[in-house]
């Protein structure tokens, strides 16, 4: 209670001073101070990289010339070219698991590996590595004897790329 009057006079000092700088959206001088206000949002930040966001930018303002210009702000457009798509050569490989649900091993078949670079791994549903190799043979045997009981994905790659993912139920 005896610091209320300290708050208000400094709420008193600080809302003259936004609206000076162009804080509270003032348009009028070209050199206004940058500044955003968001309702909401973060960062997030994965093994790809990392995105800032930001939701509800209230207040929004250009200032530009016939040199330069400037946003404020941190959403920014971002200029997109299209060009021609980028063709992917289509795998042709066909592969299986069996037995689903799993015991103590499962087989990971393919139709043909023939000058292909096909790797797997296991993750449990939490995303931890549990076995990572590659496919050497057309059958590849995956021993499964010391996994708990649960469900796993099984993630393939050709050549660095997401091929496909195989759900393994072990008993």
């Amino acid at each position: 209670m005896k610091y209320l009057p300290l708050v208000f006079a400094l709420l008193l000092y600080a809302i003259p001073q936004c609206q000076n700088t162009g804080f509270a959206g003032n348009t009028k001088s070209s050199n206004s101070s940058l500044a955003i206000i968001d309702a909401a949002g973060g960062d997030g930040i994965g093994e790809g990289g990392s995105i800032a966001f930001s939701v509800g930018q209230v207040f929004y303002n250009e200032d530009m010339n016939q040199d330069f210009s400037i946003r404020e702000g941190v959403q920014q457009p971002i200029p997109v070219n299209k060009s021609q798509p980028l063709a992917l050569p289509k795998t042709q490989i066909k592969i299986s698991t069996y037995p689903n649900p799993v015991d103590d091993f499962f087989i990971i078949e393919t139709s043909d590996l023939k000058d292909k670079n096909i790797s797997y791994k296991l993750l449990d549903l939490s995303g931890k590595l549990i076995v990572q190799d590659n496919l050497e043979k057309t059958r590849t045997r995956v021993n499964a004897y010391n996994l708990q009981a649960a469900l796993y994905l099984l993630y393939l790659v050709e050549d660095g790329r997401h091929m496909k993912t195989l759900k393994i139920l072990k008993r």
